[in-house]
């Protein structure tokens, strides 16, 4: 009985003392990497203090640091620096955890980029400050081109808008204005975006000839926009205008 219960005993001893070796191991192992500093360690995440909307500028009056404790590829951790008077590119309620994922990305302004107020874009209910929008000119024959694209809402009063423009923006513009004038039923409006992270709309409306050679010797352009292929363009949109008028001038 005794030889039976020693040859029981002892492989259950060497299993129960390879299997503590082997835990052992594990954790010196443990002990000797940073996995548990990393997660016992304690993180300043800063986060909302009340709601905001998307293109609304955080500040420090909005933020609100906690200390969590976290591992340190659990989260994207930056600092209040990074943060302060960026814009954010969505809504947001509060306690959110502030980093660049719901941060616009900054952008370098180029020399010729000014603020100005529009008050004769058509607008709907819909657009409010912070959207982004396409401004569009829309001729009585249907044809629908692009003025500007992915243009951010900085302020609204009414049916004016403050938004950010370019020298070629601002020649546009003016151009498409001349075309209201000149062309009845023709429309200068403002189209909402879907999404924020969409692409912007490449402008492609074609601008008078007037403008065009304006445009060749404007030394505030930064780009020389307007190319021999939009003269071209325009030929043809005056031809198909034209066209238009001869039709009422008939009936």
């Amino acid at each position: 009985m005794t030889i039976g219960i020693l040859i029981g005993v002892i492989p259950l001893t060497i299993c129960l003392y390879i299997n503590n070796s082997k835990y052992r191991d594990l954790y010196k192992k443990y002990k000797n990497t940073d996995v548990k500093s990393e997660y016992e360690s304690t993180t300043t995440v800063y986060v909302l203090a009340g709601d905001m909307k998307k293109g609304e500028k955080i500040s420090e009056k909005d933020l609100v640091d906690v200390k969590i404790k976290t591992g340190k590829k659990d989260i994207e951790i930056i600092s209040k620096n990074e943060i302060l008077d960026r814009e954010l590119k969505i809504d947001a309620i509060k306690g959110t955890i502030v980093n660049s994922s719901i941060l616009l990305e900054d952008e370098k302004i180029n020399n010729d980029v000014r603020i100005h107020m529009f008050s004769d874009i058509e607008l709907h209910s819909e657009i409010l400050e912070g959207s982004l929008i396409d401004i569009r000119i829309s001729f009585p024959n249907g044809e629908d081109y692009v003025l500007a694209g992915q243009k951010r809402i900085e302020k609204r009063q009414d049916d004016k808008i403050l938004i950010y423009v370019d020298e070629g923006d601002i020649l546009k513009i003016s151009g498409a204005r001349v075309d209201k004038n000149m062309y009845p039923g023709t429309r200068i409006y403002a189209i909402l975006y879907a999404e924020d992270y969409q692409e912007s709309a490449v402008p492609n409306y074609p601008v008078n000839l007037c403008v065009i050679e304006l445009g060749n010797w404007n030394p505030n352009l930064v780009d020389k926009i307007f190319t021999e292929d939009m003269v071209n363009k325009r030929m043809v949109l005056e031809e198909n205008l034209h066209q238009i008028d001869m039709g009422q001038v008939a009936e």
